[in-house]
């Protein structure tokens, strides 16, 4: 072996192991399915046209009526334009400031260059709970009134 890491060796029989082509894509594929199969099924039923406004497993007919009642509640039309806005402004400063930072780091070696990693790290691996936990509780430290700029910021910062 001449360097650090996998010899060439191990490598090699790891991808010439025959079995690792099919197990491998079958288990992701197994999981996948597993996770994303319960998903799709609420999501179809939502389109069930159910007797008597109950819930049942046996398909009646296609509909958008419940679609349809959803939206004319106010609050929740409010509440999904506040969290497209909310989406759209968060995913749009997160990446005007993150993509320079990102080159920045990548490329470049600067004073306080560690200290910007340690909050990255911190960020990905602290439960996103704490975060919130933690930036609720600076916002009511400096009296900032709590809104839509406020879940923005947190927004921005777990982006």
């Amino acid at each position: 072996m001449a360097g650090k890491g996998v010899s060439s060796d191990s490598a090699r029989t790891v991808r010439s192991r025959p079995w690792t082509r099919f197990v491998l894509p079958s288990y992701v594929f197994v999981v996948m399915a597993y996770t994303l199969v319960p998903i799709a099924v609420m999501i179809l039923y939502t389109f069930n046209k159910a007797p008597n406004q109950r819930l049942t497993f046996s398909w009646h007919g296609f509909t958008t009526e419940w679609y349809s009642k959803l939206f004319e509640v106010q609050d929740l039309t409010q509440a999904l334009w506040h969290s497209l806005e909310v989406a759209v402004l968060s995913s749009i400063i997160a990446t005007l400031l993150g993509t320079p930072a990102a080159i920045a780091l990548a490329r470049r070696k600067f004073r306080g260059r560690g200290g910007i990693d340690l909050v990255v790290v911190t960020n990905l691996t602290a439960p996103t709970v704490v975060v919130g936990a933690s930036l609720l509780g600076f916002f009511i430290a400096l009296s900032v009134p709590r809104g839509l700029m406020t879940i923005l910021i947190a927004h921005v910062a777990f982006n």
